[in-house]
């Protein structure tokens, strides 16, 4: 690049070194300069353009990981709502049954907490389910439901 001085002197510009007090005049011509200002700019739209098309497969493979829990947690919930179904449609134990004719054939199922006693005369068993309901078993029979 040329340089122009205060008093019209024309100077060879070396890389870094650059003075207020000058007048900087390009000696690349006009048809050159417009050309690589034209690049300049193609090449930033390209940069912007793939920064889009980042941004935009990013929030694609967002959008189909939220999908993929979301079909998740439909599939758990449907294989869940079965599973209930399955359940109440057994029936309600009943006074006779053996605690593995409760566990296995009534809605009841497994209990979440049992509560043994042991006496001279056997063993007595007090079941305890949700919603205050219990079953007594004397020897491994039921014997009473309080509901």
């Amino acid at each position: 690049m040329n340089v122009v001085g205060c008093c019209g002197i024309s100077q060879k510009l070396y890389i870094g070194k650059r003075d207020r007090y000058k007048e900087y005049v390009s000696t690349v011509p006009e048809e050159e300069f417009s050309a690589v200002e034209g690049a300049l700019r193609e090449l930033s739209t390209q940069k912007e353009k793939l920064s889009r098309e980042k941004a935009e497969r990013e929030e694609r493979e967002v959008q189909e990981k939220v999908a993929r829990e979301q079909e998740k947690v439909a599939k758990e919930r449907a294989r869940k709502q079965a599973e209930r179904k399955r359940q109440e449609a057994k029936p309600a134990p009943r006074i006779g049954m053996t605690s593995e004719q409760v566990i296995n054939q009534t809605r009841w199922g497994m209990p979440y907490d049992i509560r043994r006693t042991t006496t001279a005369s056997g063993t007595r068993e007090q079941w305890v389910y949700d919603s205050r309901r219990y079953l007594y078993f004397d020897n491994g029979v039921l014997t009473a439901i309080q509901d």
